[in-house]
């Protein structure tokens, strides 16, 4: 189902399924990692009914590797904690295990709150659950507290800190579909939540579920329509203003929108799909410019719309221009040969084992999604990409230049625009070779016979002002002669001449 251990949802369920897994195990004296042993069990077991299984045996693997390997060290760790919380508690004649010793293994140690209940009360003890509460409380206190980014003031901040609390994170669908029943679960006017908004006012909507994608990654928002049975909004942007929350920049066009409204978010097809052509593009430039340039030619920034693509990268001198035809040429091949461009999410240890590429200084968490373009690239991305390279359609560079020591920035269209881009250079050489009386083809050559004839013209013109000027000299023209110290000058005025020609 491809469903991925987290702390949510099935994920979570998963997870928990796991770590039981991984404890009994130890219980029964296994102490090395053994879960992918299971697994080869189960892919031999199973996988003639579940071919998918054997598919991606060594994906699923890698996963469950990952989630043992990472809780036998919290186990290791913390039953070690857990242990001394008993003794403790026993020799105080306690029957609950304090709620602060709960805590720190849940929030420090990564115990969860249904393992330490499962080992207190093997040990006939009962938790201070209350404590624990409480406790959890405060870390959620903390937390709104830590929420003030750049940009925002802590009343907003802590506007959608509580939308994050009461709501939990947004699910967001826009990789399978863009277009998403929903429920409106808030509304922020001004920076203060609201009940509603009415026609002509410009809000923030928040939703459950949305097929909207928010900035982010050097990708733009996506724009569209969020309509009830009440009214409708058009979205001008998208953004994330906090951590798993997307915001609907909108301004209400007909009726009313409420918290609470059964709403359909649906994505402006165009838009995205340009979009995503672009940021693919992104990717197989990337790749081209490596296999032009040379490794050293990393990415070090990008911004992706609909209009455009502009990838900044690591290279000490300006590209030729035959280097740019080379990387041009070299992407539209791989654009031309229509490759499958794939996506999934696996941990970081494995994608960093298959060697996807990751942006340097950017912190990622413990899984991550990787995009790869055939067996050319493989890159961890969170934006939206096409389903083949053909979507893409053609790349035309129009522009490479240095933003700063070692850093070259290439601009570039792609689709409709680079098509519109191709067509206003065909028309401009039409008009121009319709002038000069020649076609398209010829309209070199002609170029170079007229620079040619301009050349044998100037040269002609020069040696008859040469010539004109000696005429002039010889006729009768009158001398002045001044004397200034021991030197004589002599002079003349003589119309008629350029001063260029002397």
């Amino acid at each position: 189902d491809g469903v991925l251990p987290s702390n949510e949802d099935r994920g979570y369920i998963l997870r928990r399924l796991i770590r039981r897994a991984v404890r009994h195990g130890r219980l029964l004296g296994i102490e090395d990692i053994f879960l992918p042993r299971m697994v080869e069990v189960v892919v031999e077991t199973m996988g003639d009914a579940y071919p998918e299984l054997k598919q991606n045996a060594s994906y699923i693997s890698s996963i469950v590797r990952s989630e043992e390997e990472r809780f036998s060290q919290t186990l290791r760790s913390g039953l070690v904690y857990f242990e001394e919380a008993v003794e403790e508690t026993k020799k105080r004649g306690g029957g609950s295990i304090a709620g602060e010793v709960v805590f720190h293994l849940h929030d420090t140690l990564g115990f969860p709150l249904d393992l330490t209940r499962e080992l207190a009360r093997e040990r006939g003890l009962g938790l201070d659950e209350e404590r624990f509460e409480q406790l959890m409380e405060e870390q959620r206190e903390r937390a709104r507290a830590a929420r003030v980014d750049e940009g925002y003031s802590p009343q907003v901040q802590e506007i959608y800190a509580e939308i994050l609390d009461n709501y939990g994170e947004v699910v967001f669908t826009g990789y399978e579909t863009l277009e998403e029943k929903a429920k409106i679960v808030a509304i922020v006017k001004e920076g203060r939540a609201a009940a509603a908004a009415e026609e002509g006012e410009e809000v923030e909507i928040f939703l459950d579920r949305t097929p909207f994608y928010g900035e982010k990654g050097g990708q733009v928002g996506d724009r569209g329509l969020i309509k009830s049975a009440q009214g409708e909004a058009e979205v001008n942007d998208a953004t994330w203003p906090a951590r798993g929350l997307i915001s609907h920049h909108v301004r209400v066009r007909i009726g009313r929108l409420a918290v609470g409204d059964a709403v359909k978010a649906s994505v402006d097809r165009e838009r995205r799909m340009a979009t995503r052509r672009n940021h693919t593009a992104t990717h197989i430039l990337h790749w081209a410019l490596g296999q032009v340039l040379g490794d050293h030619a990393k990415q070090a920034g990008s911004h992706v719309d609909p209009e455009r693509l502009r990838f900044d990268f690591t290279h000490f001198a300006p590209m030729s221009a035959q280097e740019l035809a080379r990387v041009e040429e070299m992407a539209n091949a791989v654009i031309i040969e229509d490759l499958p461009v794939r996506a999934y999410v696996t941990t970081y240890e494995y994608a960093s084992s298959i060697n996807a590429v990751a942006l340097f200084g950017e912190k990622y968490e413990d899984y991550v999604r990787v995009v790869e373009v055939d067996e050319i690239s493989r890159e961890l991305c969170g934006g939206t990409h096409v389903g083949r390279t053909g979507e893409i359609g053609l790349l035309v560079i129009t522009s490479e230049s240095g933003i700063g020591a070692n850093m070259r920035r290439i601009e570039a269209l792609t689709g409709k625009a680079a098509y519109a881009h191709y067509r206003k250079q065909q028309e401009t050489l039409k008009g121009l070779a319709a002038s000069l009386k020649t076609d398209s083809d010829g309209l070199s050559e002609r170029v170079s016979r007229l620079q040619q004839r301009v050349k044998e013209l100037e040269s002609e013109l020069k040696k008859k002002g040469r010539d004109e000027l000696a005429s002039l000299i010889d006729q009768d023209v009158v001398w002045d002669e001044v004397e200034a110290g021991d030197t004589k000058i002599i002079t003349a005025a003589v119309e008629g001449i350029d001063p260029q020609d002397l």
